[in-house]
């Protein structure tokens, strides 16, 4: 069926590239990354394969290798000299004498003067 000098065909095939080429750009590999500890910031975000207090937050298997409690906190202004703020903690207690694993708490805050995200 055509629409004045359109193919219908053609119009499909036009609106899927479309599709495919932008919506790539609104994909993010970072997904719930948060940056906590200088560490993982000085390495690009890179921080999957690290064993430290920070590996509660991106790869919490990595806990199981810590060896005695610790604890750590973080804060980074992002924007310098905008109110935008980075504040994270965190807690980490192995028991190995219960052969349970690790149990950790991990607090993450994230101001502006109009926005507010904690988790």
């Amino acid at each position: 069926m055509k629409y004045g000098f359109v193919n219908k065909n053609w119009l499909c095939k036009l609106l899927c590239m479309l599709v495919l080429t932008v919506q790539p750009i609104y994909n993010f590999a970072l997904g719930d990354l948060k940056i906590s500890g200088a560490r993982q910031a000085g390495m690009g975000l890179n921080s999957i394969g690290l064993v430290s207090v920070y590996s509660a937050y991106n790869n919490q298997a990595a806990g199981a290798y810590l060896e005695h409690p610790s604890f750590g906190i973080y804060y980074s202004p992002v924007f310098i000299g905008l109110g935008v703020n980075n504040l994270s903690g965190v807690i980490v207690y192995p028991m190995k004498k219960q052969k349970m694993g690790t149990f950790g708490v991990s607090i993450h805050y994230f101001d502006y003067t109009a926005y507010s995200e904690k988790k």
